[in-house]
C-alpha cells in the first residue's frame, strides 16, 4: 500500500470543539472544552486517568454526544459532514480489537476492506498486514491471537480503509517495542492526509508523533502546545515537563 490521501474530491480538514461538556450522573468528565484538530497535524492528548481523554475521542467519533457545546466537521469545500456521510470517512483503533474472532487476519481485514470500498481488497489488507507484522497468510482465527496480534489486527482493520479522521485511543497498548514501531510509522506515514488523533499515556508514543499537545486535567483542557518544530528528543522532553507540572491554561 502506498498511502495515497483518500480519493474524496471534498476531503474532511477540520474539526471544531466548541465549550464541549458531558456528564455521567454527577460527574463532569468533560467541562467546556475548545480544541480544533485540522488536516495533517497529528493532536496527540494525554493526561492522567479520568481527566477525560477517551471521552472526547468518544465525542469526536460520534460515539457519544455533548450535553453541551457543538462539534464541527468541516470539508476543504466549506460542507459541514454529519450521520453516515461523516462516519464513512472514520477509522477507530482502541484497546478493543473489535474483529471477527472466528475469522482470520486476512479475512478480517479484507471483509473492512470491502465494506469500506477499498479495490483490490484482498491484497490492500494483505499489504496492510504484513506492515504490521502478521502473516496474512496464516488461517489462525483471530480468537487464538495474543494481545500484541489483536492489537495490531485491530490497526490493519481501521488503517485499510485510509480514513479521512483517524483515532486511537491507547492503540498501541499491549504492542512489543516492534510492534508499536510500526503501528507509529504507518500513523506518522499516513498523517499529512489526513486528521489524526492519538489518546495515549506512552511517552515514547506522544513523542514520536504529537505536533499538536493536548493535556487534560479533571475533564479541563490543561495545556495546548505547538511540538510540530521539536525534534522528537525535544518533545520527549517537553512533554514530560508538561506532564510533571499541568496547569489549567
Amino acid at each position: 500500500m502506498g498511502d495515497p490521501p483518500p480519493s474524496t474530491g471534498d476531503p474532511l480538514v477540520r474539526v471544531v470543539l466548541k465549550k464541549i461538556s458531558k456528564r455521567f450522573a454527577r460527574h463532569a468528565a468533560l467541562v467546556r472544552v475548545d480544541l480544533e484538530l485540522t488536516h495533517g497535524r497529528v493532536c496527540v492528548i494525554m493526561g492522567e486517568n479520568g481527566a477525560g481523554k477517551s471521552t472526547l475521542l468518544n465525542l469526536v467519533s460520534t460515539e457519544l454526544a455533548p450535553d453541551e457545546g457543538t462539534i464541527r466537521y468541516e470539508t476543504a469545500g466549506g460542507l459541514r459532514l454529519e450521520g453516515q456521510a461523516l462516519r464513512s470517512r472514520m477509522g477507530y483503533v482502541s484497546h478493543a480489537p473489535m474483529v471477527y474472532p472466528e475469522l482470520s487476519a486476512l479475512e478480517n481485514v479484507t471483509f473492512f476492506a470491502r465494506i469500506g470500498g477499498v479495490k483490490d481488497a484482498a491484497r490492500e489488507a494483505g499489504d496492510i498486514l504484513e506492515r504490521l507484522g502478521l502473516d496474512p497468510r496464516s488461517p489462525k482465527p483471530a480468537s487464538a491471537f495474543s494481545r500484541g496480534m489483536l492489537a495490531r489486527l485491530a490497526a490493519g482493520r481501521a488503517l485499510v480503509t485510509r480514513p479521512e479522521l483517524l483515532l486511537l485511543d491507547e492503540a498501541t497498548s499491549g504492542l512489543d517495542r516492534e510492534g508499536r514501531r510500526a503501528l507509529v510509522d504507518i500513523v506518522a506515514r499516513v498523517a499529512p492526509d489526513r486528521i489524526v488523533v492519538v489518546v495515549t499515556h506512552q511517552l515514547s508514543t506522544a513523542a514520536n508523533l504529537a505536533e499538536q499537545l493536548v493535556l487534560l486535567r479533571r475533564g479541563r483542557l490543561a495545556r495546548q502546545e505547538d511540538l510540530a518544530r521539536l525534534t522528537t528528543a525535544e518533545r520527549q522532553s517537553r512533554i514530560r515537563d508538561l506532564l510533571d507540572n499541568p496547569r489549567i491554561s
